[in-house]
């Protein structure tokens, strides 16, 4: 019954079953961000090149989120060496899919962290849209405004049908 499967996942991974896709959410034990900044900072000192996907404009005001975009997508060259970093944390249990938090003052912040050759963007252009990054507003690498274009472009058309109306009228 559903009883007895939430009882089971609440017993071995320790959740409530309204929280199930999370893993141990226990924020005490997170390292909590205190600025964008200081979130980049660490990522440009590690040696991991990334690059944030889209919606990064409002970062630059100390806002980890833009206009109902409640995550931070991110491309990188190393996943262990970024979620090492970022103390990220998966969100859900399945493996496939890249999907974590980190703690943000007071509050989880999902970010979606893909990499090279995990297939959500061809390879060669995962290698080239890193090789081409640019700086913002001096601390975060986003992508060049031609790849900025085309990989929002993709997004909208393979990736979410529902976004491009959304970007539409953004």
């Amino acid at each position: 019954t559903i009883d007895n499967l939430e009882l089971s996942i609440v017993m071995m991974l320790s959740v409530h079953v309204g929280d199930w896709f999370y893993f141990g959410m226990d924020m005490a034990k997170q390292i909590a961000w205190h600025s964008v900044e200081q979130i980049f900072s660490a990522l440009n000192n590690s040696g991991c090149k990334y690059a944030v996907l889209r919606n990064y404009e409002s970062m630059s005001d100390g806002n980890p989120f833009v206009n109902g975009h409640d995550d931070i997508d991110l491309l990188c060259d190393d996943l262990r060496c970024a979620k090492r970093v970022l103390n990220a944390n998966r969100r859900f249990l399945f493996p496939t899919v890249n999907s974590y938090y980190i703690c943000f003052e007071n509050r989880t912040v999902n970010v979606d962290i893909r990499f090279v050759g995990d297939g959500y963007y061809d390879t060669a252009w995962e290698q080239k849209m890193l090789a081409n990054r640019v700086l913002f507003c001096d601390c975060i690498y986003v992508l060049q405004p031609k790849d900025y274009f085309y990989s929002l472009t993709y997004h909208a058309l393979f990736q979410k049908k529902g976004f491009l109306m959304n970007t539409i009228q953004n």
